[in-house]
């Protein structure tokens, strides 16, 4: 498990029993808290702007500042999907551990809950809209639109695969996702969803870059650099032999720094981090 801290220069890795923060650049180890609970967490994850951290595990969530020095509380929940609201302390959890998916969205500030919807439906990922208070869930083959403010869903997007993950880029109308292959859909006319890309193998990870124009998708083939206004793939980086591929979706993770000159990845459940150079990420010519 990988994740990239809001102001870019730090990672973090979970594994074994404890989770770690590393610098970026120079990939010196910083700080380690032992998990709080029975077994590894299912999701770490916080906030665009900087804020609370959210360490997840199956039946809790733990809250921790920025530098994981002080625990600030906890929220009484589970999931296997969550999601930030931008640069907003709410976060949003969701399981797919059953037919019917309650979602549950806490002020992490007050550890306030703010708001419950249930979908039917196993949910599997899901993704705030950019500086909305609108929620996509990927629930099977749907990508779901829900209003956290009034607790309806909006919108619902078929797609023809089931969807592992969602994520958006510089257009906030138009949402990505991982079913099989990258595929796209503009929320004013969904009728319009497309094809992206089709990699060779699974992919279970897409980050875009914070201006949207870059996107990083990372399966079991490797890890692959997109420029996305036309859609070219601009480089291919494959993981080293002494990694070996993780068999549960979200295991495999790759991410740019926050700079642009690197990207991080993770392929496995083991501890290694794998660093690439970027050379270029200019637009292809």
């Amino acid at each position: 498990m990988l994740f990239r801290s809001a102001h870019g220069s730090e990672i973090v890795t979970a594994y074994n029993n404890q989770i770690v923060t590393w610098s970026v650049p120079g990939y010196k180890r910083l700080n380690s808290i032992k998990y709080q609970r029975d077994g590894p967490p299912t999701t770490v994850l916080n906030i665009e702007g900087g804020g609370p951290i959210a360490v997840a595990y199956w039946n809790h969530i733990d809250l921790w500042d920025e530098k994981f020095q002080n625990q600030l509380g906890a929220l009484s929940g589970s999931g296997t999907s969550f999601a930030y609201a931008g640069t907003s302390p709410i976060l949003c959890a969701g399981s797919d551990a059953s037919e019917e998916t309650d979602i549950k969205c806490w002020r992490t500030t007050t550890r306030e809950l703010i708001a419950e919807m249930r979908t039917k439906g196993r949910v599997s990922a899901m993704k705030f809209l950019p500086n909305s208070p609108r929620l996509a869930l990927a629930n099977g083959t749907t990508v779901e639109i829900w209003n956290i403010g009034t607790r309806n869903r909006e919108q619902a997007i078929e797609t023809d695969a089931p969807v592992t993950s969602i994520f958006f880029g510089n257009n906030p109308r138009k949402v990505y996702y991982e079913a099989g292959f990258i595929g796209s859909a503009n929320l004013d006319k969904p009728e319009e969803a497309e094809i992206v890309e089709t990699p060779k193998g699974w992919i279970s990870s897409l980050r875009f870059s914070k201006d949207g124009k870059l996107l990083v998708t990372a399966g079991q083939g490797g890890v692959d650099l997109w420029y996305m206004p036309t859609r070219t793939k601009m480089r291919t980086f494959r993981w080293p032999s002494s990694q070996h591929v993780g068999v549960l979706v979200g295991r495999v993770v790759a991410a740019l720094t926050a700079d642009q000159k690197r990207i991080v990845g993770v392929n496995g459940t083991g501890p290694e981090v794998t660093i690439w150079d970027v050379d270029n990420t200019d637009a292809p010519t």
